[in-house]
Formats: structure tokens, sequence, C-alpha cells
């Protein structure tokens, strides 16, 4: 049996020079929702034109939205009724899966069941190949460069995808299932494409963006 899945990236655009992702001024700029929605447009845009079916929008799209001490940024989701209105069936009509970070009330080691309940449903969509590279560090004592090697953190996400591993974990962790992967990787859209032309290379097609896989 084949599968369809859409394959994702998060936050920001690398490709052709780079896009912004949202409103990042600080509160006395007086950021707004207006401007993330008019770069998520942007997106859609290279989202549309590379088959790119799955985007992870940045945790600060609504820019202090709900920060306690800057009420005046509270009514944008209201202000913008509209606009998100529009974004919204354009999204429907292209077919791309949005998503969102979990945020700081995740907690996957609460007592709460219902929070821990919660906070799975929203971290179980993510893939990552684990960093491996060795990097140099060069310090300064006086007229002298101390070098040194530091190791890869444990977590730490590699800038591409792993594909020979990607196509194993589809072939045996999640055969059969279907479900979207958002890609955890620093090279973002560019560790996509390079992922999905590798895959295509080892026998997996993509037909409208979606890997089609065992």
């Amino acid at each position: 049996m084949t599968v369809q899945r859409r394959l994702g990236f998060a936050v920001k655009v690398l490709g052709d020079g780079g896009l912004p992702s949202h409103d990042m001024r600080r509160w006395q700029s007086e950021p707004h929702l207006r401007v993330s929605l008019e770069r998520l447009d942007a997106i859609l845009d290279r989202l549309e034109r590379d088959r790119l079916p799955m985007y992870r929008l940045p945790s600060g799209f609504v820019p202090y939205g709900t920060h306690p001490d800057l009420p005046q940024l509270h009514r944008q989701l209201d202000e913008c009724a509209d606009d998100l209105a529009r974004v919204g069936e354009r999204i429907r009509s292209l077919d791309i899966r949005i998503s969102m970070h979990p945020g700081q009330y995740v907690v996957l080691n609460s007592t709460r069941t219902d929070v821990q309940e919660a906070a799975v449903r929203d971290v179980e969509i993510h893939y990552s190949s684990p960093k491996t590279a060795v990097e140099e560090r060069k310090v300064r004592n006086g007229r002298r460069v101390e070098r040194s090697l530091v190791l890869p953190q444990l977590r730490a996400h590699a800038d591409m995808i792993d594909p020979i591993a990607f196509e194993a974990f589809l072939r045996d962790a999640a055969r059969g299932l279907e479900f979207d992967v958002m890609l955890e990787a620093k090279a973002k859209d560019l560790a996509l494409l390079r992922l999905r032309e590798q895959l295509g290379a080892r026998g997996l097609r993509t037909e409208q963006g979606l890997l089609l896989s065992p």
C-alpha cells in the first residue's frame, strides 16, 4: 500500500536569498500581525512555486499578542479578521497544511494528565537528523590563539536530513501510516528540497509535492 505524506519545514525561508517570516520588531516600534500576514503571503508564493505542502509558522507570528504588560497589542486578531480570512482561504485553496511550534505551556512532564495529553498531541507532527559535525573553537589568550574541538550536543539539529535514515524511518517504523512530517533542519526549505530530491533518486516518488512511500 502506498501512502501520501506531506513534508514541511519551519519558519525561515532560506532559498533565493531568503524571506522574513514575521514582524520581529520590538514592542516600542508597535509590531503588528498585519505585517506578519504580508510576509506570510510572500512565503505562500514560494510554497506554491516549489510545491511545498506544509509550513510551520513562527511562535511570534502575533507579536506580543498575549503579553500581560502590553494590552494595546491584544486585539491584533480582531483587527486583522478580514486579512486572516483572506489568507486562510488562500491556504485552503493551495492545500497547504499550516502548524505552529509548541509554546511555553506545552509541558510533557506535567503532573496533570490532560496537560500531558495535550503536549503529546502538539509534539508528536517532527523529524530531525542529529548534528554530527565537530566544530573548532578559537579563543585568544594574549597574543596566542588557542584552538579546541567542540563536540555536537546530543539534541542539536543537523543542517540537512539524512536521506538513508529517513527512508528507513518511513519503511520500518512508519510503514503504512499516514501522517505529515515537519522537518527540523537548519537549512529549512533547502533541506526539504534536497531531501525530496534524494528520496526521489532512491525510488520514492513525489506527486503535487506529496511524498509517496510504503
